[in-house]
């Protein structure tokens, strides 16, 4: 129904790459028009979204670069967005806190299901025993599904106390809420949420770890040379 009512909806608001795929995707299905979109205002979050609309020629008008939806926020409160119809394509697992906060400001939403998240089937004990491997340093987590679908293959002694005791790097705000939430205390969280980012912070901590080490390990042989 949303897409063939497009004229109704003042914002589209896209909050991830996915939803830009996914709904053009079913956009080009439906044999529609690009042209219908002209009279609506394009929304972002997250520069790869941006990138993936610049890519398909749009021009976006409420782009917000940091993957956090709390810098969109304050953009919609800053640029005054109220009493509008806006349309999200998204998942049904990421409808709850966007969805909230643009209601709460006094709009009217549309959460269309563009595409579903589903859990990847994995191997808890190999998972298990990878926990308890001296060889892993970090455990990362892209999304708040990741972590949701972790937790739940490490519930129950002694997973817990082992699961809390490890280094962990999360993409996001969202991501490292829900690790929070999951007993799991994410210590590298980059400023720019992209994968990119997070892989820079992850070299520099490390590089950083690995040079006092180096250090130390000096100043020790220093000590103890006759």
């Amino acid at each position: 129904w949303a897409l063939d009512n497009l004229h109704h909806y003042h914002y589209l608001i896209f909050p991830s790459i996915n939803s830009v795929k996914y709904f053009f995707h079913r956009f080009s299905e439906r044999k529609k028009d690009i042209r219908e979109l002209r009279n609506i205002c394009l929304g972002a979050i997250g520069e790869n979204t941006i990138n993936e609309l610049s890519r398909r020629l749009l021009r976006i008008d409420l782009p917000s670069p940091q993957a956090g939806i709390e810098d969109f926020f304050k953009m919609l409160q800053i640029k005054g967005v109220k009493g509008k119809r806006i349309l999200i394509p998204g998942c049904k697992e990421s409808k709850g806190q966007i969805s909230d906060f643009i209601k709460k400001i006094g709009n009217e939403v549309i959460i269309v299901d563009t595409y579903r998240i589903t859990d990847e089937k994995i191997d808890a004990q190999k998972l298990r025993k990878a926990l308890i491997s001296p060889e892993i340093d970090l455990v990362i987590f892209t999304s708040p599904a990741s972590v949701r679908n972790f937790h739940s293959l490490t519930k129950g002694e002694p997973w817990e106390k082992i699961v809390r005791k490890l280094k962990i790097a999360t993409v996001g705000s969202l991501t490292a809420k829900e690790a929070i939430n999951a007993g799991l205390k994410p210590t590298i969280i980059p400023k720019r949420f992209t994968i990119s980012c997070l892989i820079s912070e992850i070299i520099n901590k490390f590089a950083k770890i690995t040079e006092r080490s180096e250090e130390s390990e000096s100043l020790s042989q220093h000590l103890i040379s006759p």
